[in-house]
């Protein structure tokens, strides 16, 4: 989860002192940065104006007056930023976690309490699965319990409430080098009892997902090695696990994926009115695919796939309306040109010289377009009615999503349609960091976002769960907005190899922090529409027609406390 390194300021003193003030400068625009995303400020121009990052250009020989030129053309954009029409910031409520925490999920009781369960990390030991109760605002009703027993590697938890109001958590465990998913459960009015492998797979099994079947069965899925490959695998509760044990409280377990299927992974579903719908990433014909199988009361099934052929669909996660409409989101992410060996891939005769490479961004000031691919990634969210798609519009207006944004769907009691995503919040000095925002679906489309005091954090996705005619969000904090406005290792700082791999770009030292699992509650905003895929409220589109990767593009509230970002918490 987090690296233990010497940190500290490894460059600062080794600057003359026009490169300190050079700095210094960079991070007063940082500040600014920030105090425009809580506010609501759409910064797409602005962050148009600082890429390539000003960090190229501070070296002690290539500085040039330039970084001052580039933030002044960045900040006259930034005076006239338009603000997010809608766009709202609410209050969080901190979970007692001891030690560093990641990968939190939660599930609603009918009564409006919550479970949330998350995996917390010890160095040099290993890592174990808590639960905590709380109220219906996320303030915690008794302590924080261990479920997974001795410390080991642990995999993103699962929770949920099945028909009886027994809490269950699931989560996959790595021990004698084995990998299985175990889950334990908690009758009403107890702690749970001891977590139980439930042998589901002869290989690894991890990615599990839950969902409440409409007659109060529990259905699970997840991502299995079965026949020399991982599979879609599925599994439903048969009986009560205070009866027995709780491996023994679920059926046979099905095969979800076609054999000929190169290779699946990280399934979800979701049920409703004896229908179950299940969601995975598929490969084949050069891209990522989203497979969706929606299987009827009588066992009939319809299926469906999102995106066509060589784009890169991954992260599904699905949702029922109260009138039987599937939802799926995903990420879509573009790599135009994808395959091209940059600046000595070849090139017609006739392209030479010239200022516009197809696939990539224009020639910066020092950084060529053939080192620049452009890449795009938007969260999509769909209604699927057999194999016939409809969209619903663009996510996140003015705020950015890359390289994705781990999308989580619910639907309120009413019929109100939300999604949870992470969206990127890149600064000068090549620093960065993801809020977690919510956004609704209402009458014109994707509302703007909510988000919340706290809500900054690694790439990872938030849990969300609908309770009434609100959402209830948890995700992993870590403070790393506020470590980086306090940035002091100079330009470039000291890159931390540790995490390159992991996060797939340059990491400094500064994200060295512990995470935090924090809960928000976001209701329902006035006007928004019941959504169904036949009101009219999502509009029928092309597929297909995006630009997709391997082509070459051309071209308010509720009951947490709101936070003021011009005057305070109230």
């Amino acid at each position: 989860m987090i690296h233990e390194c010497d940190g500290g300021d490894h460059r600062l003193e080794a600057y003359a002192l026009a490169d300190r003030r050079l700095l210094e400068a960079v991070e007063c625009f940082d500040r600014e940065l920030v105090a425009g995303f809580a506010g609501g400020l759409d910064l797409t121009a602005t962050l148009a104006a600082l890429d390539p990052d000003p960090a190229r250009y501070t070296w002690v020989d290539e500085g040039g007056g330039i970084v001052g030129e580039i933030l002044a053309d960045a900040r006259r954009l930034l005076a006239v930023a338009p603000r997010l029409a809608g766009f709202t910031l609410l209050g969080s409520v901190s979970l007692p976690a001891a030690a560093p925490a990641s990968r939190p999920a939660v599930a609603a009781a009918a009564d409006g309490s919550l479970i949330v369960a998350w995996v917390e990390w010890f160095a040099g030991a290993g890592e174990r699965v808590v639960t905590v109760r709380t109220d219906a605002n996320g303030t915690p009703s008794e302590d924080p319990q261990v479920v997974s027993g001795a410390l080991g590697d642990c995999l993103r938890p699962s929770v949920a409430f099945d028909g009886d109001g027994s809490a269950w958590v699931a989560f996959g465990l790595r021990r004698q080098g084995a990998v299985e998913v175990h889950a334990a459960c908690a009758p009403p009015g107890a702690r749970f009892g001891t977590a139980e492998a439930l042998g589901v797979s002869p290989g690894p099994a991890l990615n599990q997902e839950l969902a409440v079947r409409s007659d109060g069965r529990l259905e699970m899925c997840w991502q299995g090695w079965s026949k020399g490959r991982f599979q879609v695998l599925a599994r439903t509760q048969v009986a009560s696990a205070g009866t027995g044990p709780v491996a023994g409280s679920w059926g046979a377990v099905e095969q979800l994926s076609d054999d000929d299927e190169r290779n699946v992974w990280d399934p979800t579903l979701a049920a409703a009115d004896g229908t179950i719908g299940y969601a995975w990433t598929t490969y084949g014909e050069g891209g990522y695919r989203t497979r969706v199988l929606r299987r009827g009361p009588d066992g009939t099934a319809e299926a469906a796939t999102i995106a066509p052929a060589g784009a890169y669909s991954l992260h599904p996660s699905l949702a029922f309306g109260p009138d039987g409409s599937l939802w799926c989101a995903t990420d879509e992410v573009t790599v135009a040109a994808h395959g091209g060996s940059g600046p000595t891939r070849l090139r017609e005769r006739a392209e030479l010289g010239s200022p516009r490479r197809t696939g990539f961004r224009p020639d910066g000031r020092a950084v060529p377009g053939d080192l620049a691919p452009e890449v795009d990634a938007e969260v999509v969210v769909v209604g699927v009615e057999g194999a016939t798609l409809t969209r619903t519009g663009r996510v996140g207006e003015g705020s950015a999503v890359s390289p994705c944004g781990l999308p989580r769907l619910a639907v309120t009691t009413s019929g109100a349609l939300a999604v949870s995503y992470r969206a990127l919040r890149r600064l000068p000095l090549m620093l960065y960091y993801w809020d977690t925002l919510v956004s609704w679906h209402g009458p014109s489309g994707w509302g703007r976002p909510t988000t919340f005091d706290e809500a900054d954090g690694p790439l990872e996705e938030p849990g969300l769960v609908a309770s009434g005619d609100e959402v209830v969000v948890c995700w992993q904090e870590d403070g790393r907005r506020d470590r980086e406005l306090a940035w002091t290792e100079g330009f470039g700082g000291e890159e931390c190899l540790a995490r390159r791999e992991h996060y797939g770009e340059v990491v400094w030292h500064t994200l060295h922090t512990g995470g935090r699992v924090r809960v928000g509650r976001v209701g329902c905003p006035p006007g928004t529409a019941r959504s169904a895929v036949s009101d009219g409220s999502a509009v029928p589109g092309d597929l297909d027609g995006r630009a997709h990767a391997r082509s070459a593009r051309t071209g308010d509230g509720g009951a947490f406390p709101r936070h003021d970002p011009a005057g305070g918490d109230p």
